[in-house]
């Protein structure tokens, strides 16, 4: 019998970095906090096999980058990626979203994800999440109200 062929897996920034040259985006307009940490490991990886990714614009606020983004985009025809941190970035960049939907701009907006104290020590990461945004727990396993009503993380 055959065996089934190896299949090499990686990291999801390795695939959202692959995916983001697949989309032809040249430059990723930033403001990069603790929840990328995993993309900005990849980038340093990338970088040291010689691999190709978009080139990061750091900029110091959210809006900014969102307003850089859209201005390449106006200037070149060409959408461009944007990283914001999480709640307050998203909410930072949402009046120059706002100024590029109106000007009908192509632009890529995403914004991490923070761990929850249940996601933070839980072993299932991956899959627990708290739902409760008033729960300030953090007991192993404990985060408040859960999909499976007990307030406990299945795995802990």
């Amino acid at each position: 019998m055959d065996k089934a062929p190896q299949v090499k897996l990686h990291s999801t920034a390795h695939y959202f970095l692959e995916g983001l040259n697949d989309i032809g985006v040249e430059y990723l307009f930033s403001n990069f906090g603790t929840d990328h940490a995993p993309l900005i490991e990849e980038m340093a990886r990338w970088k040291k096999d010689g691999r190709r990714y978009p080139k990061v614009l750091n900029c110091p606020h959210e809006n900014t980058a969102m307003h850089m983004a859209a201005g390449f985009a106006m200037a070149t025809g060409r959408g461009q990626a944007v990283m914001v941190h999480v709640d307050a970035g998203t909410a930072n960049s949402a009046m120059a979203m706002h100024n590029a939907r109106r000007g009908r701009l192509p632009l890529v907006l995403m914004a991490g994800k923070r761990l929850t104290p249940c996601a933070a020590s839980c072993p299932d990461r991956a899959t627990i999440t708290c739902t409760s945004s008033r729960s300030r727990s953090t007991s192993p396993g404990s985060c408040g109200p859960t999909p499976s009503g007990n307030g406990r993380c299945p795995r802990a």
